[in-house]
């Protein structure tokens, strides 16, 4: 399965394994600019898909989804959560950072 990017263009596959890395574009017919959307067609049995492990952990731990490349990992990103001070920040804002880290694996 195909990523859509923001501009509009289907955006390359990059993995990695150790010191080797690999980038290209999956052939086929379907592309989605949505990873729940993409997760949900791969759970319908319409493709591979490239997931992060937040969006492929449950279904892989129930058996839904299989790993097709174990050895191969996608690229880490950093996310930034920006607040104007750590000082007197709201108590959902501050809810709302605990989630996200829970949810990005600490």
């Amino acid at each position: 399965l195909r990523m859509i990017g923001g501009s509009g263009d289907i955006l390359p596959w990059r993995l990695s394994r150790a010191d080797e890395h690999w980038q290209g574009l999956p052939k086929g017919p379907l592309a989605a600019n949505s990873l729940p959307l993409q997760r949900d067609l791969a759970l319908h049995g319409l493709g591979i898909v490239a997931l992060s492990d937040p969006f492929a952990r449950r279904p892989l731990a129930e058996g839904r989804l299989q790993r097709v490349l174990p050895e191969w990992q996608l690229p880490s990103i950093t996310l930034w959560c920006l607040t104007p001070g750590r000082r007197l920040l709201p108590t959902r804002t501050t809810a709302f950072i605990e989630l996200l880290k829970g949810a990005m694996g600490g």
